[in-house]
């Protein structure tokens, strides 16, 4: 059966008829009036079990009933959505909205799904930005921070600042709530920066060295000491890590850059006091690019100096444009943004050369010191002498900024009705980190209270692991590798897990369905003959749709030579089984047997699902891979309340709106569910 709705749906995404003109307007027969609303109940029932192409099917039959019910079109092209059909979502709410229906909510969820579709992640140095809200160092006749200097955002967008003059970090939450201070052995925090493994540095200026601390706020280990020796400071400030994770530090009284490994050990120092090239006056702040070149913040100098990863000079910049940079932070992947102490916040583009001053914040930071950018393109600047942390948005994004999607709805435990909730930013980038206070539920205009946060899974510490086996001819004299390397997966397991093995051979079938064992998936893997053309694409489709009927945290690992042609992702393409499994929240890992001609393609479906790539050949990074998966953020929201809706109201559709408001940012959707 399921296959057959998979095959299905595939041909219904290519036909997407558009009937809205073909229909005369005004009443219909009550006949055709029921059918509508009988077809409609059953697409709303399967969608909230998450059967995609059942649901669009009905949806389909509704329209065909009455192409002016704008509601089962909105549905429709819903259900197209989370089915990974983002174009034919794209077709059917801009039908809706030619039907007058949708209003701002609609045009809104067309802009964001084009700006995803168009993969824009970028915007004009010169657009201008918005200030968003403040945070006050001094309120309620208490301070929290005194002269903030540098910032640093960890993986839950929970905000660090550094008070440079009360001697301690303070963490606020995206709220603006303060969550902890940390301050041991601290005299004057200058800058901080996260390790990948969520510790945290912190340049400490007044005892001259480099503070370690755990995610928990324990002293990991403490670099350097006052001096002027190779890894000694003389009041440290700006600090960075590069991809490998080693630390630079701008030793401002010692006019140099040094640099130290993961471990802490020095590994390099250039620089010297002077005016000419490579040499620095009071430097302040530094920064790796991606190309490993580095920046430095030449503070003294009023200008930025440029080398190359070695820590030869290559060129200056901004000797016209700025008088006395200090904080650096890249925007994308071209644009860096500068704070400088007299000109406010310039932006300066590496690829075309040009600079640009944030006039927008001219008058309300006077000061700037300190730099962070959020995964929102959120910017936070520190006001030095006001005390103050201002964030600011670029003026396009200000009001398409928040993508929340109600992606399902389950009424049985009426009177308490759950929501799962979808929350990302207009790149398509999940939110995370968000709590109660962050949502606003109304039905029918009224507001619902209080709103609760649920597990998203049942068993949220218990994963629906799908394995999805390259078959390709390629990954024939990997198949010993294949089986060492699922087993070192498998046996890292906990026995609670379940696990499932799909392979893409000459189709795509189920070799083994979900149990809690190693042999079997093992077994499961070498089923099957090694064939010239996989069909990688129905078999990455049908995992995603395993996954959805699980109560588990669900993830997919497909182990591949990354062989594969466009006709292997037949019938559904690979971009259509990324946004099938991403907009449902399921992470896909990329376990390469060496890298062949579609490994960028697999990447970029790891990285924006929300997996990762792995080395099976090289590495034996991949054995933690659980670890890893139970580590991410999770992808939906839960919420939960109590309804006021009489239960004599039985089989009504009841509307409702989940509104969500986050670090000044705005979001909503509509929907409905019926009663039982």
């Amino acid at each position: 059966m399921k296959h057959a709705m998979l095959a299905m749906i595939s041909a219904l995404a290519l036909i997407v008829p558009i009937r809205a003109g073909l229909a005369q307007s005004g009443p219909i027969p009550l006949g055709q009036s029921l059918a509508v609303e009988k077809n409609f109940r059953s697409g709303y029932y399967f969608y909230n079990r998450r059967e995609y192409p059942a649901a669009i099917s009905f949806f389909d039959q509704a329209i065909s009933v009455n192409p002016h019910d704008y509601r089962s079109r909105i549905w429709l092209g819903q259900a197209f959505y989370m089915a990974g059909f983002q174009r034919n979502a794209l077709t059917e709410w801009q039908a809706a909205l030619n039907l007058g229906a949708g209003g701002n909510l609609l045009r809104n969820k067309l802009k964001t799904l084009y700006a995803i579709e168009s993969r824009e992640d970028a915007y004009a140095a010169s657009t201008p930005w918005i200030f968003l809200r403040g945070f006050e160092g001094y309120r309620d006749k208490k301070s929290f921070f005194v002269r903030p200097s540098g910032l640093a955002l960890d993986d839950n967008r929970n905000l660090y600042i550094a008070g440079f003059a009360s001697g301690k970090v303070t963490i606020l939450d995206p709220n603006g709530n303060i969550l902890n201070v940390l301050m041991a052995g601290l005299s004057k925090p200058y800058d901080l920066a996260f390790a990948a493994d969520g510790s945290l540095y912190v340049s400490d200026f007044g005892n001259d060295n480099i503070v370690r601390y755990s995610r928990t706020g324990q002293k990991l280990a403490i670099i350097g000491r006052l001096g002027f020796r190779l890894s000694e400071f003389a009041g440290p400030e700006g600090i960075c890590l590069d991809a490998s994770g080693s630390l630079y530090v701008a030793d401002s009284g010692n006019n140099r850059v040094q640099k130290f490994s993961s471990q802490g050990k020095f590994q390099m120092a250039f620089g010297r006091k002077g005016r000419g090239n490579g040499e620095f006056f009071r430097p302040s702040d530094v920064l790796v690019l991606e190309d490993g070149r580095i920046l430095v913040s030449d503070s003294g100098n009023g200008r930025l100096q440029l080398f190359d990863e070695s820590g030869n000079f290559l060129r200056v910049l901004g000797a016209r444009q700025l008088e006395c940079p200090r904080g650096l932070v890249m925007i994308d992947r071209q644009k860096i943004a500068i704070a400088d102490s007299r000109r406010g916040v310039v932006v300066h583009n590496l690829e075309d050369g040009s600079w640009n001053r944030l006039e927008t914040l001219a008058g309300r930071v006077d000061h700037a010191v300190g730099l962070a950018v959020d995964r929102n393109r959120l910017l936070y600047v520190t006001d030095f002498d006001n005390y103050r942390v201002s964030s600011y948005i670029p003026e396009q994004l200000k009001y398409v900024n928040l993508d929340v999607r109600l992606v399902r709805t389950l009424e049985f435990e009426f009177p308490d009705v759950q929501h799962t909730v979808l929350v990302r930013d207009r790149e398509g980038r999940t939110i995370t980190g968000l709590t109660a206070d962050n949502f606003r539920v109304s039905e029918r205009g009224i507001d619902v209270k209080p709103v609760r946060l649920g597990a998203t899974w049942r068993d949220q510490d218990r994963l629906s692991l799908v394995f999805v086996i390259d078959k390709s001819l390629a990954m024939e004299r990997h198949a010993a590798n294949l089986q060492r390397v699922m087993r070192g997966i498998l046996e890292r397991l906990p026995a609670r897990d379940q696990i499932e093995v799909i392979n893409a051979g000459e189709r795509a079938w189920i070799s083994q369905k979900f149990i809690a064992n190693v042999l079997s998936p093992l077994a499961g893997a070498r089923e099957g003959a090694f064939v010239e053309r996989p069909a990688i694409g129905r078999a990455m489709y049908q995992a995603v749709s395993e996954c959805l009927s699980g109560y588990a945290r669900p993830v997919i690992v497909l182990m591949t030579a990354a062989n594969f042609r466009e006709q292997d992702w037949k019938p559904y393409g690979m971009d259509t089984c990324l946004q099938y499994a991403r907009n449902n929240g399921i992470p896909v890992h990329v376990v390469y047997f060496g890298q062949g001609r579609s490994g960028d393609q697999l990447d970029e479906l790891a990285a924006r699902s929300g997996g990762k790539t792995w080395d099976a050949l090289r590495s034996n990074g991949v054995y933690s891979i659980r670890d890893r998966i139970m580590e991410a953020p999770l992808p939906f929201y839960q919420i939960q309340y109590e309804t006021v809706a009489h239960p004599k109201l039985r089989n009504t559709y009841r509307d409702l709106t989940v509104e969500v408001q986050y670090n000044g940012l705005f979001g909503y959707d509509s929907a409905g569910y019926y009663i039982p």
